[in-house]
């Protein structure tokens, strides 16, 4: 169960406020993974997507998961056209499915 599964984005959500729980699940995400590398034998990650660990932190598919969210969060931070993008066809309720579909994987 992803982050966001718990939450969900309500179907009534703005655009900025899918934007905003996007880029808030990223870096709670990206924290979370920040104190796990500082506690751990692994070293610290101060940049995103920058240190390998051990176990499930150095899978291929969670840094794939990783990345995508980055992605995500990149996009829902600074492209003002993301909802525009082909991904989305200019819905803001496909926005919102996909968000929603995104952040449960």
């Amino acid at each position: 169960m992803g982050l966001m599964a718990t939450v969900g984005i309500p179907d009534d959500a703005s655009e900025w406020e899918v934007r905003n729980a996007i880029s808030r699940a990223y870096y709670a995400v990206f924290h979370m993974c920040h104190a796990w590398f500082s506690a751990s034998a692994c070293g610290q990650a101060s940049e995103h997507l920058t240190c390998t660990g051990r176990s499930m932190w150095s899978s291929v598919r969670f840094w794939q998961r990783l990345a995508h969210f980055h992605s995500l969060r990149k996009d829902a931070d600074y492209n003002p056209r993301m909802v525009e993008a082909k991904e989305y066809q200019g819905s803001l309720d496909t926005f919102r499915i996909r968000a929603n579909a995104s952040s449960a994987r």
